[in-house]
């Protein structure tokens, strides 16, 4: 058996959690708690019910559950943007056709990012877009 005491350290937080220190340790380093919090955001995503949340927890348990939706939506904009980077690069089409094969998966990377907050959105659009639209330009001009 290892005798090794458990770590108990929280991961490495972004600085808007500074303020949500409290709910950070409670959620982080202890697994029921998670659990607990993902029964408390499962109540109120589908019935806006907070009643099962202790009223002095109210604020952090709001701000924890929108850094997690935004952590859904970066995930699937992730996703989206693999898939399109795959179809991009699939050699057994021609450029035309691997364009055409990701216009309609930008088209739900564009979707999931009407949801995206800042400044993620902001990056992303800065970062990608610019990429996509030369790529659909030198398809325009025939190249």
């Amino acid at each position: 058996m290892n005798n090794q005491p458990e770590d108990r350290s929280l991961p490495p937080l972004a600085p808007e959690w500074d303020q949500h220190r409290a709910l950070a340790e409670w959620l982080f380093l202890n697994p029921e708690n998670e659990r607990q919090f993902h029964r408390w955001r499962e109540q109120i995503d589908r019935h806006n019910d907070w009643s099962a949340v202790p009223a002095p927890m109210r604020d952090d348990v709001k701000f924890a559950i929108e850094k997690w939706h935004t952590r859904q939506l970066l995930l699937i904009v992730g996703e989206k943007v693999k898939a399109v980077a795959d179809a991009l690069s699939d050699g057994s089409l021609s450029a035309e056709e691997r364009i055409e094969k990701a216009r309609p998966l930008m088209d739900e990377v564009n979707d999931a990012l009407l949801d995206t907050p800042e400044p993620h959105r902001s990056r992303f659009l800065r970062d990608f877009l610019p990429r996509w639209d030369k790529i659909c330009g030198l398809k325009d001009k025939g190249e």
